[in-house]
């Protein structure tokens, strides 16, 4: 089932949360709503779903308009065939496992043995088919969040809404119902919507990302392709780009761009790419993981040269598979490192040398 949204828009008094919003979700896909609180994602899944009547514009499932300000269309929440997962599970801890799953076809008047079959099938789904009989109470966040989506797939919806299901859940357990999350929705060819201002969970879990600021759409792309080239550096640092500085000057030459960082004044060599226009502001953007460092021992001093220079280390953490570095270089700019090369030997207060290579550096406007 596909979703086509044409042009919404929705505010509240003077406040406008969606602002012309056009989006194409094709049957089967996964599309996630990334950016940060008051962007408009949420109100937008929420005029799809019908939990929100737009001002203006026009949404159909499958080709059906579900609303229409042109027409006077506005299909009632539960008309439309559309399931929605919450950021808080909603599980009644007075019932046990299956009969909160099974409570929408109880609702519906559904009973007997197609009530039980079509209950242990979602339950399955999820796999949580031995805790049918469970109560509700005893469960951990994790399972609780999965009954929440098996009750929203035992209605068969043609759409599923996803509104961060898994922003309360810790890391580890995040990080595991997000593959399982793909999986099922890859295997049962789900037409989704998921919103979320993480965007590590964006890109794991998206066929196609919509970035959202100010109820606009900022860029859309498939997630490799939004991650690699995004098309600001304010797109860039909310992608994870977090060394962001203001060029003072761009001179382009045999294919490379030798830039000038307004902060400190560090000259650097980029590979050509985007063209920004006359009299617009840019940006080096630079992701941690593209730096590589190395330690510097005291008293030595190796030329720096190209994109090779030292600095001194401000912070040293260890996350397990990597470290995070921040460098201050000696034009008193402060660069952001990840690196898979874990050295005892770089510490706080060390020297350090930073190098970039060229295609690594993406010369984007700022806005």
């Amino acid at each position: 089932m596909s979703i086509t949204v044409e042009n919404i828009y929705k505010s509240y008094g003077d406040a406008r949360a969606v602002a012309g919003i056009d989006l194409v979700v094709p049957d089967g896909h996964m599309v996630v709503l990334l950016g940060p609180s008051g962007c408009g994602k949420t109100t937008t899944m929420r005029c799809i779903a019908g939990l929100e009547t737009p001002d203006s514009g026009r949404i159909m499932i499958d080709g059906r308009p579900v609303f229409d300000s042109a027409s006077g269309i506005d299909v009632a929440v539960n008309k439309r065939n559309v399931g929605m997962v919450f950021q808080s599970y909603a599980i009644w801890p007075h019932m046990t496992v299956f009969e909160n799953v099974a409570f929408p076809l109880t609702m519906q008047g559904i009973g007997g043995t197609e009530l039980q079959e079509r209950t242990f099938e979602a339950l399955e789904q999820v796999g949580l088919a031995d805790y049918a009989k469970r109560g509700s109470s005893a469960l951990s966040g994790g399972q609780m969040q999965r009954v929440a989506l098996a009750r929203s797939l035992v209605m068969r919806p043609a759409v599923l809404l996803f509104d961060e299901p898994l922003s309360n859940l810790d890391a580890r357990l995040r990080d595991r119902l997000r593959v399982q999350l793909r999986e099922l929705q890859v295997e049962l060819k789900i037409t989704g919507i998921y919103v979320t201002h993480d965007q590590q969970e964006a890109l794991a879990l998206a066929d196609q990302i919509v970035v959202m600021e100010q109820g606009k759409i900022l860029q859309i792309g498939d997630p490799v392709d939004i991650y690699q080239n995004p098309k600001s550096s304010h797109i860039a640092e909310f992608l994870g780009y977090s060394n962001i500085f203001p060029l003072a000057s761009i001179e382009e030459a045999d294919g490379l761009r030798r830039i000038e960082i307004r902060e400190g004044g560090r000259r650097l060599v980029a590979a050509a790419g985007y063209s920004v226009p006359d009299g617009e502001d840019a940006a080096i953007c630079v992701r941690p993981d593209d730096i590589s460092i190395q330690h510097v021992a005291d008293g030595s001093a190796p030329p720096e040269s190209g994109n090779t220079f030292v600095g001194r280390v401000t912070l040293a953490s260890f996350l397990g598979s990597h470290m995070l570095y921040r460098v201050r270089d000696d034009d008193d700019a402060v660069w952001e490192v990840l690196s898979k090369d874990i050295s005892r030997d770089i510490t706080v207060g060390s020297r350090a040398a930073l190098t970039i290579h060229a295609d690594a550096i993406k010369v984007l406007p700022v806005r």
